[in-house]
């Protein structure tokens, strides 16, 4: 899984999932990077403090609601079937609901009280499209199980949010990856992506109303400010205000041409933010239940002094988050009443 880890006990083989570069410009580190020992004491010699890494696991008994190896399976399966609606112009639907159901069911099978997101990993910017994919079915599925959606609403829902940007295979990639900001014509451009999204599915035969409302719907606001129908508050279909959380948290966090990725908790508190007035608060709440008030990544300050990154939670512990200290152990602030967060540091 993808974590904060301090330079110290970074190790030769770590891949970097940030970029490092100097004031000048010239990249110290990049992301997909598999580190080596020069450069881990590059960074070092740089005063760099913390490095965003993809590990293979969690030390101590805590494990990831997903393997790391699946998920990256199911980003390659993505990747194959969205090539076919490039060179086809339609969707093969039914691999779609196999993989779908086959990931919402691993999820619900592992779903315990110890919630520890495991997510595709972003290796190039090239990539963007299926790792997104990927997470926002990961997140849409934990959002539904905490919402008590029955188990074959949970597969029709994680059926939706792994193709709900499938439109944007018909935008053209210079304005999906502008490094500028767009003009009206091309913003127009790109919120069509849900309409031919929905067209897509359409035409490949797709008839399920909530899975094309998903798709169609995931960008309306609760206010009526979004795209494209203006819909507002119980208008936009439940599939929708699920996906919207799920798409904004994966996009804000993800490294884009145009942006650096944010933090965790950044994403997070902009979330909560704009809950209510863009967001369903319900389903806002949904994503505190998963993720907790520190989402995993979230650096934090204890009050021993230690520096640690948050890899999870018990469930129903939303402000007492699983922990990584820099020797690798994980404490369950649950459980250790005595440890205070005094800051979140990133």
């Amino acid at each position: 899984m993808r974590i904060w880890k301090s330079v110290d006990k970074l190790v030769e083989g770590d891949i970097a999932e940030e970029e490092i570069a100097l004031a000048a410009g010239k990249a110290v580190v990049r992301v997909g990077e598999r580190l080596t020992e020069d450069k881990i004491g590059l960074l070092k010699s740089l005063g760099i403090k913390w490095l965003l890494v993809d590990t293979t696991h969690i030390d101590g008994d805590v494990k990831g609601i997903l393997h790391e190896d699946f998920v990256s399976g199911m980003k390659q399966d993505i990747e194959d079937i969205f090539t076919k609606v490039v060179e086809d112009g339609k969707i093969e639907y039914s691999k779609v609901e196999e993989r779908a159901k086959t990931l919402s069911k691993n999820i619900m099978d592992n779903y315990g009280d110890y919630i520890v997101p495991v997510m595709a990993i972003l290796k190039n910017l090239d990539e963007y499209t299926y790792t997104h994919e990927v997470n926002v079915a990961i997140l849409s599925t934990l959002m539904g199980i905490e919402l008590g959606l029955k188990e074959e609403t949970i597969h029709t829902l994680a059926t939706s949010a792994l193709i709900h940007d499938v439109g944007k295979l018909m935008v053209p990639q210079e304005i999906l990856n502008a490094r500028r900001k767009l003009s009206n014509l091309e913003f127009t451009e790109v919120k069509k992506h849900v309409v031919y999204g929905k067209q897509i599915c359409e035409e490949s035969g797709l008839k399920d109303r909530a899975i094309l409302a998903g798709i169609e719907e995931h960008h309306e606001k609760m206010d009526g400010t979004g795209y494209m129908r203006g819909l507002k508050n119980g208008s936009i279909d439940l599939f929708a205000r699920i996906i919207a959380v799920a798409d904004i948290y994966d996009a804000l966090t993800s490294e884009r041409p145009y942006k650096p990725g944010w933090t965790p908790y950044k994403a997070f508190s902009f979330i909560l933010s704009i809950a209510g007035k863009h967001l369903d608060p319900r389903v806002v709440n949904g994503l505190i239940k998963v993720m907790g008030m520190y989402p995993a990544g979230t650096r934090l300050l204890l009050s021993n002094g230690r520096e640690v990154v948050v890899v999870g939670i018990k469930r129903g512990y939303y402000t007492r988050p699983l922990v990584q200290d820099e020797e690798g152990n994980v404490i369950d602030l649950g459980q250790e009443k005595k440890l205070k967060i005094e800051k979140v540091l990133g």
